[in-house]
């Protein structure tokens, strides 16, 4: 709320106070909540997306996948934040089921996020047979 300046006293608004910088332990904590925010909307957009594409996030949202069907194979997006201001993105294309199986037997999540590694493997598998 602003007010009014007047010839005794200063206008005050609370966009003009300077807010406080957040101390690591502070900004980290801020990040979670900011993810876990996130996150529970994301469990909601664990779905199909305009254009042909599903889209798969982890409880934390901290990895998605984009996966979607193409005459090459299945195309797969993986995004990974590893800090806030840092993601690392990888993209392939599976030309075959068994490619794609090989790969998801290897994929780290399925240790790590066994929930969003069974909803991957299956939804890969079904674009895999709408495709074939």
């Amino acid at each position: 709320m602003s007010r009014h300046k007047d010839e005794n006293s200063e206008a005050t608004d609370a966009d003009e106070e300077s807010c406080p910088t957040l101390g690591p332990k502070a900004a980290e904590l801020h990040a979670r909540r900011l993810r876990l925010t996130m996150a529970q909307s994301a469990r909601a957009s664990n779905m199909a997306v305009p254009g042909g594409q599903f889209a798969l996030t982890s409880e934390d949202g901290s990895i998605r996948f984009l996966l979607q069907a193409s005459a090459a194979g299945l195309y797969l997006e993986r995004h990974q934040q590893v800090s806030p201001t840092e993601q690392y993105a990888l993209c392939m294309i599976f030309e075959t089921s068994e490619l794609f199986a090989r790969w998801c037997d290897s994929e780290p999540i399925r240790f790590e996020h066994p929930v969003l590694y069974s909803q991957l493997r299956r939804q890969g598998e079904d674009m895999f047979h709408a495709i074939h």
